[in-house]
């Protein structure tokens, strides 16, 4: 299955939120932040009913990259996000996890 999955490296702090997030969720990622520790775990998970989204999501991050025009978004999430997210952006969220 990992055959089937675009391979590139790309910056992250690049690709607009809206393609980082549909990334993100095509992958399920998970952050988990340890206050005491001050570390951060991710964990992703790659299904085979997901593999069009991952690999749509990892074409749209790999235009962006190579300064080609993405292909929309409007593509429908693999997994909802939370009611809040989308007020809260990724930069937002990340200083959510390290504050609590």
């Amino acid at each position: 299955m990992l055959d089937e999955i675009p391979v590139a490296a790309i910056d992250l702090s690049l690709m607009p939120e809206t393609i980082l997030r549909r990334l993100f969720d095509a992958f399920r990622l998970e952050i988990y932040y340890d206050k005491a520790t001050k570390t951060a775990t991710y964990k992703v998970a790659i299904t085979r009913d997901a593999l069009g989204a991952i690999r749509y999501a990892a074409g749209a991050a790999l235009a962006v990259e190579r300064n080609e025009e993405a292909p929309p978004v409007e593509m429908p999430c693999v997994v909802c996000p939370r009611r809040d997210a989308a007020q809260m952006g990724i930069e937002a969220l990340i200083s959510w996890l390290v504050r609590n």
